[in-house]
C-alpha cells in the first residue's frame, strides 16, 4: 500500500505551537507495518509506524505503534472518495507522552482550519454518550466544510458538507451530507480570528440519531488536563444526581482505582438558570473548574434577563487560585470572590457524593 496526498491541515500538540501539514505519505505492507509521514511547513515532519485495523472502499483505520525513534500510541483515520483518493485524515494519540491531534484535507488552501480544546458530547440515541474534548473545523475556498470531533474513547468522528456564507457575528450554518447515508445540520460559531467558539447540531447517521454539542475553552488547557482527557476511556464511569439547595446536578464521574479524576455536570436551578460544569481533581484536590451556563441575576424569578456566563478557574496542588477567566454574554468580566469560593464548595460537595456512589457501586452484590 502506498499513496502520497498533498493538501492542507493542522498538527496540534500539547506544549508546542501548532504546525501546518502540507502532505500525508503512507507506505508499507498492510500485513506488517505501514509507515505514515506528515510533512510540515518549514521542512519538519512527524513519522509513525502503524498497524492496519480496518479497511473498506471509503475508509482506512490505523493503530499507531511507534513514533519512529519516539514512543507513540493512538489512531489515525483516513476517508477516501469514489476515485480512491484521500479526502480527509484525522487522528489523535500520545507522542513522547504529550497528546496530539491531526486534521488534514486534500483541499488547499483552506479558508478556515481550526482546532479548539473544550467540552462537549457525542450523544447517540441507542448508546452511551461520549465526551468530546476537542473539535476541529475545516472549510476550503468553495465552502466545502468538515466538522471533526475528537472523542474520549480515542475515536475521531467527521462530518462533511457545505457551509452557508458567514453572518456578521461569525455564525455559520452547515448542511452536511455524505455517502454514508448521513444528513445533518449544524450551527458553528466562530470568533474574530475564525477560532471555534461553539458547535451545535444533530445528525442522522445510518438511520441513527446523534446529537452533538461543543463549547471551546476560554484559554488553552494545562497539559495535565489534556493527558487526563486522553485516558477517560480507561476510567470507570459513575452516574448520579446530587441536590444542593435549589440546584439539581446530574453528573458523570470518572474514577480510577483510588480517586475521582473528573466530573461532568448538567446542573439546573429552574428559572434561575442551567449549565454545564467540568471539574478536574488530583488526589481529591480541585485543580480546574469550568462552567458554561445561562444565569439570571439573584432576585425575583423572571425579573432579570438570562446572561450567558462562562467561567474557568485553575488551582495548584495547595488549593491556591493560579488563574481565572470569565465572560458574560461574550464580553470579559471580573471574577467575583463568591464565585471562587462557591466553585470550591460545590466541587467538594459533589466529589464527596460521587465518591460515596463509587464506593457503593464497588460493593459485591
Amino acid at each position: 500500500m502506498q499513496f502520497d496526498q498533498a493538501g492542507s491541515g493542522l498538527w496540534t500538540q500539547s506544549n508546542r505551537a501548532n504546525a501546518t501539514i502540507l502532505r500525508v505519505i503512507v507506505g508499507g505492507n498492510p500485513a506488517a507495518r505501514l509507515g505514515v509521514t506528515f510533512a510540515l511547513a518549514g521542512g519538519g515532519k512527524r513519522e509513525f509506524g502503524t498497524h492496519l485495523v480496518r479497511k473498506d472502499p471509503n475508509s482506512l483505520d490505523l493503530q499507531i505503534v511507534d513514533g519512529g525513534n519516539a514512543d507513540a500510541s493512538g489512531n489515525l483515520f483516513f476517508k477516501f472518495n469514489k476515485m480512491n483518493t484521500v479526502t480527509v485524515v484525522t487522528g489523535r494519540g500520545l507522542l513522547d507522552g504529550q497528546p496530539f491531534r491531526v486534521q488534514f484535507g486534500a483541499q488547499s488552501p483552506m479558508r478556515v482550519d481550526q482546532n479548539s480544546a473544550g467540552w462537549g458530547e457525542w450523544a447517540s440515541a441507542d448508546s452511551e454518550s461520549i465526551p468530546i474534548d476537542h473539535a476541529g473545523y475545516m472549510e476550503d475556498l468553495h465552502s466545502n466544510a468538515e466538522l471533526i470531533f475528537f472523542q474520549s474513547d480515542g475515536r475521531v468522528s467527521t462530518l462533511s458538507g457545505h457551509a452557508s456564507p458567514p453572518q456578521k457575528n461569525g455564525a455559520l450554518h452547515i448542511t452536511l451530507a455524505d455517502s454514508a447515508n448521513t444528513t445533518s445540520a449544524f450551527d458553528v460559531q466562530l470568533g474574530p480570528k475564525n477560532q471555534i467558539l461553539s458547535i451545535e447540531g444533530q445528525a442522522t447517521i445510518q438511520d441513527k440519531s446523534v446529537r452533538v454539542h461543543f463549547t471551546s475553552a476560554l484559554h488553552p488547557r494545562p497539559a495535565k488536563l489534556e493527558i487526563l482527557d486522553s485516558s477517560l476511556a480507561q476510567l470507570k464511569r459513575i452516574r448520579g444526581t446530587w441536590t444542593q439547595g435549589d440546584a439539581s446536578s446530574h453528573y458523570t464521574a470518572y474514577v480510577d482505582d483510588a480517586w475521582i479524576r473528573r466530573i461532568d455536570v448538567n446542573m439546573s436551578q429552574g428559572e434561575y438558570g442551567s449549565g454545564l460544569r467540568h471539574l478536574y481533581f488530583a488526589k481529591d484536590q480541585l485543580i480546574f473548574y469550568a462552567e458554561s451556563a445561562t444565569r439570571r441575576k439573584p432576585g425575583v424569578a423572571g425579573e432579570h434577563p438570562m446572561d450567558a456566563v462562562r467561567l474557568e478557574l485553575s488551582f495548584d496542588s495547595y488549593a491556591n487560585l493560579t488563574s481565572s477567566s470569565k465572560t458574560v454574554n461574550g464580553k470579559p468580566a471580573p471574577v467575583e470572590k463568591f464565585e471562587i469560593t462557591g466553585a470550591i464548595q460545590y466541587a467538594e460537595g459533589l466529589r464527596q457524593a460521587a465518591e460515596e456512589a463509587a464506593t457503593e457501586a464497588a460493593k459485591p452484590d
